[in-house]
């Protein structure tokens, strides 16, 4: 038997499939705990001195030195991605900066990787990495395949009691776009912020929201819904003259559960009403801004009927079937098969059986500090700037600037293609100027 601890992303996204991975874990006989990542990781690593520990994705320097810290504390570590990444079609499709961001603009050292869909992970197999990345399907599907989670919903009663809804009325449920504008600003930063691309698309989402309650208030009720650890004033300051309710701390599956029809921005939320028999509509694609997606036309965005203009979406809104679901049934087998992986509703079970076999033993040590967070000038690990190679004639040993790491800094400096093809050379033997075999 092993302590084990979850490290949850988003309590209101991730804690039901997390809870579902613990009581799979628990059936082993296992003892296992559950904190939120955010704010509290550090010290429930130390509280707790678990012998394993769950994290969320590591995206960020700050995210690699925990892991770090807790590899040296003896804990086995596995990260487990909370959502889909990309499939090669995506991957293909990015440019350089955009494949840095899938495939990590730092190395980062667990026992597993744990991810959805088999494309992701053969994409970050290619990094060269010593520890296991493994595929087990869409941990959002097991939040709607799972009767015991429907069962645990907010019942209709309670959600239209908690926003004064008239229970006479069916509910349109509005997914609000841009989950990164005003995403926990205290924990802010300038490297890693989506905050400037997201403005302009909120306040286009926002004036759309006007348009439908201004036709639609009397024949639905209209509850809003926002992204998890999203600012609430903006909403609120904008819904409240109209007095539209703005929900922040429910999960989408209660929501949806309750709702009759459901309007998104090219959302997951579009699949889990799927498979809830419900109707849904796109308005617009926040996926057209690429990064993890690549391309505009991605699966995701072709689910539901797409509304391009706000005429469009109010005519479209005459149109649904309650009770009845109106996704593509292509793009949902497109999902499965790229990106979102199996959608059988087992993921969860397949990554407990995962976590089972991790062995570790907290033991304490002091942690280090860690220095290298600008990430272009100063390291602690060699590799990132270069990449130890050998010759095929001489033997001797020589070092190559890392690729990844010339392309940060044409990314962050601004360089053009054409001034970098200035310092690109044939690569040779800085001893004997043959042309050198890479060894390893």
């Amino acid at each position: 038997m092993s302590k084990i601890c979850i490290l949850t992303a988003s309590p209101i996204r991730d804690l039901p499939i997390d809870n579902l991975i613990a009581d799979k874990l628990k059936e082993k006989g296992h003892e296992v705990f559950i904190r939120p990542c955010l704010r509290e990781g550090r010290n429930s690593l130390l509280e707790l001195q678990p012998d394993v520990i769950v994290v969320p994705p590591i995206r960020n320097p700050y995210a690699r030195d925990f892991a770090e810290d807790c590899k040296r504390f003896g804990c086995a570590v596995v990260t487990r991605h909370t959502e889909a990444s990309c499939d090669w079609q995506d991957f293909k499709s990015m440019n350089q900066q955009d494949k840095i961001g899938i495939v990590g603009a730092f190395r980062y050292d667990v026992d597993c990787e744990i991810v959805w869909g088999e494309d992701e992970a053969q994409i970050l197999r290619q990094r060269g990495c010593k520890f296991p990345v493994i595929s087990v399907g869409s941990f959002a599907a097991d939040v709607y395949k799972t009767q015991k989670i429907l069962d645990s919903c907010m019942t209709k009663e309670v959600l239209f009691q908690k926003h004064g809804l008239d229970l006479n009325k069916p509910l349109m449920v509005i997914f609000s776009a841009w989950g990164f504008i005003d995403a926990s600003p205290d924990l802010h930063v300038d490297e890693q912020t989506m905050c400037s691309k997201d403005e302009q698309g909120r306040t286009i989402w926002l004036a759309m929201i006007k348009d439908v309650w201004t036709k639609y208030k009397d024949k639905y009720n209209i509850l809003v819904t926002i992204h998890p650890n999203i600012d609430k004033i903006p909403y609120e300051n904008f819904l409240k003259p109209l007095n539209i309710p703005l929900n922040a701390d429910s999960h989408a599956v209660d929501l949806i559960k309750n709702c009759d029809l459901l309007i998104h921005g090219g959302s997951t939320a579009a699949m889990g009403a799927h498979f809830l028999n419900k109707p849904t509509l796109q308005y617009g694609d926040q996926n057209q801004k690429g990064g993890w997606f690549g391309r505009a036309e991605t699966a995701l965005s072709k689910i539901a009927p797409y509304a391009k203009t706000v005429d469009d979406l109010l005519a479209k809104i005459e149109t649904v079937e309650f009770g009845k679901s109106n996704a593509d049934e292509a793009m949902i087998k497109a999902l499965e098969t790229g990106r979102y992986g199996n959608m059988d509703g087992k993921a969860t079970e397949r990554a407990a059986e995962i976590i089972d076999k991790l062995t570790g033993k907290f033991k304490f040590v002091w942690p280090l500090a860690h220095r290298d967070y600008d990430q272009l000038l100063m390291f602690k690990q060699p590799e990132r700037i270069v990449i130890e190679q050998g010759c095929g004639v001489c033997q001797s040993r020589f070092y190559r600037v890392n690729p990844q790491w010339i392309q940060q800094l044409v990314v962050s400096m601004k360089i053009t293609p054409e001034q970098l093809k200035m310092v690109q050379t044939q690569p040779c033997c800085p001893q004997c100027a043959a042309r050198f075999v890479e060894t390893t």
